[in-house]
């Protein structure tokens, strides 16, 4: 009998990471720490980085990587490194933002490209970022068919781009629902 080859073929993903507490530590210094951490991982895992842009509350990354290496493997090591050598440098503005050892949250957001040219992805997701600044200004009103959560109990995509005054939302990934606190 034939023994099957594991694939090895590249996938494309769009990953989202965010630091504690959605604390605004990235600044100007943070994302070349992260790069060169990101880019000691790939190396070692045998993935590329595509693409990668921090803002002050969260980092995309548009990663490449092998088929037989498993995606919650490539985000825990790059949470992992990449965490520890930014906290190694104890900077003042990170340090008093995150008050223990952890940089990343435990919950990241992985979104699968599927093979779609980096160029088109880039282009959604600034179409949605608008829609969603549209919407947060009162320009734009929220059609009732897509103001429904995409996710069981998840966020609606009205609470995503405004979520209501004096609320503060968050998902909770532990207990995978949408919750909301006055």
């Amino acid at each position: 009998m034939k023994k099957r080859q594991a694939r090895s073929l590249p996938a494309d993903t769009h990953v989202v990471l965010v630091p504690k507490y959605r604390k605004k530590v990235m600044t100007s210094r943070v994302p070349a720490v992260l790069r060169d951490a990101f880019g000691e991982v790939y190396a070692n895992l045998e993935a590329t980085l595509d693409e990668f842009e921090a803002d002050r509350d969260h980092a995309h990354l548009f990663v490449s990587y092998p088929l037989k290496l498993a995606l919650s493997v490539l985000v825990n090591r790059l949470k992992t490194v990449s965490g520890y050598r930014v906290r190694q440098r104890h900077w003042p503005e990170v340090e008093r933002a995150l008050w223990n050892d952890h940089f990343w949250s435990p919950f990241s957001a992985v979104i699968s490209c599927g093979g779609a040219p980096l160029e088109r992805v880039r282009r959604q997701l600034e179409v949605l970022a608008s829609l969603c600044r549209r919407v947060a200004a009162g320009q734009l009103e929220i059609p009732s068919a897509l103001a429904r959560s995409p996710f069981p109990a998840g966020p609606t995509l009205a609470a995503l781009c405004r979520p209501a005054a004096g609320t503060a939302a968050s998902w909770s990934g532990g207990s995978r629902r949408w919750r909301g606190t006055r």
